[in-house]
């Protein structure tokens, strides 16, 4: 993997002025440029969009299994996006709560109408699955998640 030491601002400015031939990162933040026909998705993560749902998983590109937990890695960011927690010991009760919560605001129209006017993404994946992707990184061997830590700070 070979990085760009700059912003996404700076790296959009980079592919248009050909000065990079690619980057990887989330599709949304490359649409405008798709559209226009200056950039062109070659593969997706673990998330995908209807319209790059054919492309080949980037997983399935590499044969090393080290590369294959990286890629899965990198996908667990987009997957689980920015989660709420609550602390340590907080009450099943009140967990049980907060969990509805959050799944009948991931199934209400009207939530799903005003981010899409917005033009903004909206999400809800469920505790249990959450939980299964962080039991996933965090169950990484030292190897691939110090690999990881090191290409991320470089991002």
């Amino acid at each position: 993997m070979v990085t760009y030491p700059a912003g996404i601002s700076a790296i959009i400015l980079a592919l248009q002025r050909k000065e990079i031939d690619g980057h990887f990162g989330t599709y949304s933040t490359y649409v405008p440029l798709i559209e226009r026909g200056e950039l062109r998705p070659l593969c997706r993560g673990r998330v995908s969009v209807p319209e790059i749902e054919s492309l080949p998983l980037n997983e399935d590109l590499v044969n090393d299994q080290k590369a294959r937990a990286l890629m899965a890695l990198f996908s667990a960011v987009d997957q689980i996006a920015r989660p709420y927690v609550a602390p340590p010991g907080t009450p099943e009760n009140i967990m049980a709560i907060l969990r509805e919560a959050f799944r009948k605001a991931g199934e209400d129209p009207e939530l799903k109408a005003e981010v899409q006017k917005a033009k903004m993404e909206f999400g809800y994946l469920s505790a249990e699955e959450t939980l299964k992707i962080i039991h996933y990184v965090f169950g990484q061997p030292e190897d691939v998640i110090k690999t990881y830590i090191k290409y991320n700070n470089q991002l």
